[in-house]
Order: structure tokens, then C-alpha cells, then sequence
């Protein structure tokens, strides 16, 4: 029984990069932004530059935690009580949405 569970993952697991391919060419759009590529950070132009690995927590706890929380949680979140009531949090939900669907490489299924 469980030598059937571990084949299965294996050939699930090869087929994955095989279907891959089709899904590239059918929804290019779902292909990550040549920017979006962290294999990049290993070229040899960027050897010996260890301030990257503090430039990068700094900059999500900057602009995500305290920029997108505060602006959405903090500021419109009570204005939009006065306008859409108990509904509230739903308007700014999908105002989140809008926003976020902004950045560069976001599509509907992007995770």
C-alpha cells in the first residue's frame, strides 16, 4: 500500500513539469515577470554584496506590513464605516483587491 502511495507521488510529480509546458504556452500571463526572478540574485555581478539580505526584510516590513496594513486597516477602514456601514469591510476588501491586482505579474490565481 505504501509502495503505491510513493510511485504515485513520483509519477504525479513528472508529470507536473510535463503539463507545465502546455499551461505556459495556453496562459502566458501566469508565467512569473522576468523581475520575479531570484535566480538572478546568484549571477556573479552580485557576489559579495550581503547588504541585499538586509535591504529585503526592510523593505517588506516598510512597504507591506506598515504601508499597505496602515493605509487599508487604519485609515480607510473607518472612513468607509461612515459610507458602507456594516458592509465595510467588504468595499475595502475589494479596494485591497484592486490594488493589489496593480503590482506587476499579479493575475487572478497568482499566489
Amino acid at each position: 500500500m505504501m509502495e503505491e502511495v510513493r510511485s504515485d507521488r513520483v509519477v504525479g510529480i513528472g508529470l507536473a513539469s510535463f503539463l507545465d509546458a502546455p499551461m505556459d504556452w495556453l496562459l502566458p500571463a501566469l508565467q512569473p515577470a522576468p523581475h520575479q526572478d531570484t535566480s538572478q540574485l546568484a549571477s556573479p555581478e552580485f557576489r559579495g554584496q550581503w547588504w541585499l539580505l538586509g535591504v529585503a526584510p526592510a523593505s517588506s516590513i516598510l512597504n507591506y506590513f506598515l504601508g499597505e496594513e496602515s493605509l487599508f486597516r487604519g485609515v480607510l477602514l473607518p472612513k468607509m464605516q461612515g459610507v458602507f456601514g456594516k458592509c465595510d469591510w467588504v468595499a475595502n476588501a475589494v479596494l485591497f483587491g484592486f490594488v493589489i491586482c496593480m503590482n506587476p505579474g499579479c493575475s487572478l490565481v497568482s499566489s
